[in-house]
């Protein structure tokens, strides 16, 4: 069983929270996947319009685009 059955993801404390904009499909797909997307270790919830506020993340995406992993996240999630 690896660490995300487990529950078990490391996780990152962001000392600045990063917003990150995206076109309204990405919003609402993103807002419709972000249970699955918390799952992976990211905490992040919607803030002004298109945008998303990220105040925690995975320790693999230490260091990386966030834009870019949140929404890599959200299109490699399966759906129900």
């Amino acid at each position: 069983m690896d660490s995300l059955e487990k529950g078990e993801i490391e996780r990152q404390i962001l000392l600045i929270p990063v917003t990150i904009e995206l076109t309204p499909q990405q919003a609402v797909e993103l807002e419709r996947l972000l249970p699955m997307v918390r799952k992976f270790g990211f905490d992040l919830d919607p803030f002004d319009g298109n945008s998303f506020i990220v105040r925690e993340t995975p320790t693999f995406a230490s260091g990386e685009d966030l834009e870019k992993v949140v929404l890599w996240n959200s299109k490699n999630t399966p759906t129900n």
